[in-house]
């Protein structure tokens, strides 16, 4: 375990970055989803795949992540 103290700033900069990678995760997820479709990750399959049809469009990769 590490302890550290964060100046505000530091810790705003590092809440923007991560807002920054979530959004270009996102885009590159909605990129590759077919229109009228919708991608889930693996963990949401295992909640839903019982009530929701799903087709698996196995392992993908997204430039630049």
């Amino acid at each position: 375990m590490w302890d550290t103290k964060l100046e505000y700033d530091d810790r705003h900069k590092i809440g923007s970055e991560l807002a920054k990678h979530t959004n270009e995760v996102a885009a590159r997820i909605q990129a590759q989803c077919p229109p009228g479709e919708v991608l889930i990750s693996q963990s949401t399959w295992g909640l839903v795949h019982d009530d929701v049809a799903c087709t698996d469009r196995g392992e993908m990769t997204f430039k630049g992540l």
